[in-house]
């Protein structure tokens, strides 16, 4: 349960953290490619200007025209393209228009119908001609002859007709291929910080988790005390304590008055006065970590490093206190103490036995079995079992 739980956080944390990685990948990478679109339509509107003051209307009239000195404008036409390829990452340079038929060709270059665009850089050349403007790529298309940004704007002579439209294509494939790597650079960093921080975050849930179910499972949930595991494994630790000389004693309680209380007044009732009277046991002992819940009613205390003395007053304390745990109701409880003895216990199970059996006699005292208990003979264990069953019947 408790691996199937840490599992099924995980992958929660896991679809969160990639899923905010991959929506800020996505929108960095928006960002990033809408910068480097921008910054090649910026060089875009450099080089036209250029090739704007370069090309006359007259010129692309010549050549449209085919006079006889379109082969010498053509032959300019492309000394400025040698020049401005020296110059700048230009792929293509031409004039394109349609003929009377609607077909598309170049009379810059007419054995280059290669170059002639479709797709998408068609529709932004028809545009450039059917709206008269300046249409520059929203984003770097791929053609046969590699990745290219594109710039149609059309050529109007005086009387405002369009003589041709000027096609301009960025080689920009050396700059598509550095912010690809960036990218997958980018996407490689990021991808190890999120596998490394997966690993962290799991290595921590699992210690998280494991803290937290131990708390759990030592916990008392009504009392907020530690409850009767914690308990034997304190006195599986503390046996070795006592046996290197340290002092040890146990000590056993056994509330008053609770079957009574459950009876009369309901067993919400009954669960404030088991939490009221822990916080009694707590306050003589000054060490709340040394009380644990061992049963419905009875708690028990492990207590380190003191004398004699203190025990005895710690217990008469507990015994004497009557404040008003519920109701109108007083304090009360049996207690039982043992220390344990080197020269005669084996183990602290020892000791936490005479404890249990002195608040057994304790209640008894107290119920009326006192008397009974001066008669019989301590080592006749037929006879305490018995007694002890009779004062666990006689108060609950």
């Amino acid at each position: 349960m408790k691996n199937s739980l840490i599992r099924r956080m995980y992958l929660i944390l896991l679809i969160t953290v990639f899923a905010v990685a991959g929506g800020v990948l996505a929108v960095v990478y928006a960002i990033s490619f809408r910068a480097l679109i921008n910054d090649i339509k910026y060089r875009t509107e450099g080089v036209r200007e250029y090739i704007v003051d370069a090309i006359c209307v007259s010129d692309v009239t010549a050549v449209g025209d085919g006079l006889e000195a379109a082969s010498t404008v053509r032959e300019s036409l492309m000394v400025t393209l040698d020049h401005l390829n020296s110059i700048v990452n230009l792929k293509q340079l031409y004039i394109a228009n349609f003929d009377d038929s609607g077909n598309l060709y170049t009379s810059l270059v007419p054995e280059a119908g290669d170059v002639l665009p479709s797709g998408r850089l068609l529709d932004d050349l028809k545009r450039s001609v059917d709206e008269v403007m300046l249409v520059t790529g929203s984003t770097i298309y791929h053609t046969g002859h590699g990745r290219v940004y594109t710039a149609f704007w059309p050529v109007i002579d005086t009387g405002g007709n369009v003589l041709g439209v000027v096609c301009m294509e960025f080689d920009v494939a050396e700059i598509y291929r550095s912010y690809k790597l960036m990218l997958i650079y980018s996407l490689g960093v990021s991808g190890s910080l999120v596998i490394l921080f997966s690993i962290v975050a799991y290595l921590y849930m699992s210690r998280s988790t494991e803290n937290i179910y131990k708390m759990i499972a030592y916990l008392d949930l009504l009392t907020g005390y530690e409850n009767r595991m914690a308990y034997e494994q304190r006195l599986t630790a503390c046996d070795v304590l006592a046996k290197q000389g340290e002092s040890v004693a146990i000590m056993v309680f056994d509330l008053n008055n609770l079957k009574a209380v459950n009876d009369t007044c309901g067993h919400k009732s009954g669960d404030a006065l088991i939490k009221n009277s822990a916080d009694v046991l707590a306050y003589h002992l000054g060490r709340p970590e040394w009380l644990y819940r061992i049963g419905g009613d009875e708690f028990a205390a492990v207590l380190i490093g003191l004398s004699w003395g203190e025990l005895q007053e710690i217990q008469e304390n507990i015994r004497n206190d009557n404040r008003i745990v519920m109701d109108d109701m007083p304090f009360s409880c049996a207690v039982g103490m043992a220390r344990f003895d080197r020269s005669g216990d084996k183990s602290i199970r020892e000791a936490m036995q005479r404890a249990d059996d002195a608040m057994y006699e304790d209640k008894r005292f107290s119920k009326g079995y006192g008397q009974k208990l001066l008669e019989i003979d301590k080592k006749d264990k037929s006879n305490v079992s018995l007694l002890r069953e009779q004062a666990k019947n006689a108060v609950g």
